[in-house]
C-alpha cells in the first residue's frame, strides 16, 4: 500500500477529542474538563460549568446516543452521567453511580436502543457492589442498573471498549481472575458468549483493547501470548473467529497499535513499527500489511 499524505496544521490549544452531532462538533478539553462547542467562526466556547468554583468536570467518554451527547463527569456527588442536545441543553442522567466510577473508563456505547457503558452499582437492599461490570442506563428514571455481570461477588469484569458488531455488543472483558481479559459479545438480551481465549495461561487474556469495525470485520489490539509476537493488531469475523492480520513490529517486540479510527476506507491507528521512529501514525486498507503514514508539516 502507498504511503498516504496527510496535511497537517499546528496552533491548536490542547489536546482534544471530538465527537459530532448534527452541525455541532463537540470537544473535550481535557487540560481544563470542559464541554465546549467548536463553532467555525467564533471557536470554541463554554456551555457548561458542571463543576463550578474553579473545580475541573473532568468530561471524558463523548459519545452520540439516541440523539444525544453522552459523556461521563464530575459534580458534587462524584462521577455522573450526562446528556446534552443543543436545543434541550445539559441534564445528568444519573444520580447514584458509586464513587469509584471513573468517566476516562466508562467507554460508553449506544446497543439495541440503549445506552450502556462501565460503572459500579450498589445492588438493592444494602447488599454491596456488585463490582465493575456492564451498566444499563434507565433514561426514564435516571438510574443506571447492572445489564450483565461476568465475574459474580466484588471483583468485577470491568468490561471495556464495547463496540457493535453483527447486531452483537462486543467488549473486552474478565469472566474470572483465572481468566484474564478476553474478547466477549452479548446479544441484545443480554447472553453472554466468550468469543476467543488469546492465552491458554491461567491469569494471562489477551486484553483486547480499541475494538474497531472495518470493512465488515472487527479489528483489535490485543496480545496472544501462545504466539509470541507481542501486542498486536488482530481481526474478528464470524464463522472466522480472531486472526492476527500483521505483525507490525516483527517478532516478539509489540507494535501496541492503538487508538484506531476509519476516515477515506482505510482504518489509521497508532503504532510502532521497530522502525525507529517511535510510535506513530498508520493505515491498512485491509488488503495489503499496514504501513507508516508520511505526515507533511
Amino acid at each position: 500500500m502507498r504511503r498516504t499524505a496527510l496535511a497537517s496544521r499546528r496552533g491548536v490549544g490542547g489536546p482534544l477529542v471530538g465527537q459530532a452531532l448534527g452541525k455541532h462538533l463537540f470537544l473535550c478539553l481535557v487540560t481544563a474538563g470542559v464541554l465546549a462547542n467548536a463553532d467555525p467562526v467564533s471557536g470554541p466556547i463554554l456551555l457548561a460549568d458542571i463543576n463550578p468554583h474553579g473545580l475541573d468536570g473532568m468530561v471524558m467518554e463523548l459519545a452520540v446516543a439516541q440523539g444525544h451527547l453522552f459523556f461521563g463527569a464530575t459534580q458534587t456527588g462524584g462521577i455522573q452521567m450526562h446528556k446534552y442536545h443543543p436545543d434541550s441543553g445539559l441534564k445528568r442522567v444519573s444520580h447514584q453511580l458509586v464513587k469509584g466510577t471513573e468517566s476516562i473508563n466508562m467507554h460508553v456505547c449506544e446497543f439495541d436502543g440503549k445506552v450502556y457503558f462501565q460503572s459500579e452499582v450498589t445492588p438493592p437492599y444494602g447488599s454491596g457492589p456488585y463490582g465493575i461490570e456492564l451498566t444499563k442506563l434507565d433514561l426514564q428514571y435516571g438510574n443506571a442498573e447492572l445489564a450483565h455481570s461476568f465475574v459474580s461477588g466484588p471483583v468485577g469484569s470491568k468490561p471495556a471498549f464495547m463496540t457493535v458488531f453483527q447486531s452483537r455488543l462486543f467488549l473486552s472483558a474478565m469472566g474470572s481472575e483465572a481468566q484474564g481479559r478476553e474478547l466477549w459479545s452479548l446479544s441484545n438480551r443480554m447472553s453472554a458468549t466468550l468469543e476467543h481465549e488469546f492465552s491458554s495461561t491461567s491469569g494471562l487474556g489477551g486484553d483486547p483493547k480499541y475494538l474497531t469495525v472495518f470493512i465488515n470485520k472487527l479489528y483489535m489490539q490485543a496480545d496472544s501470548h501462545d504466539a509470541e509476537v507481542g501486542v498486536e493488531l488482530y481481526s474478528y469475523l464470524d464463522g472466522r473467529g480472531v486472526e492476527l492480520v500483521a505483525d507490525i513490529n516483527p517478532g516478539a517486540a509489540s507494535s501496541n497499535c492503538s487508538h484506531m479510527a476509519v476516515a477515506n476506507n482505510l482504518l489509521y491507528m497508532s503504532a510502532n513499527g521497530g522502525n525507529g521512529a517511535g510510535q506513530e501514525l498508520w493505515a491498512y486498507d485491509g488488503t495489503d500489511p499496514p504501513s507508516m503514514v508520511v505526515v507533511i508539516v
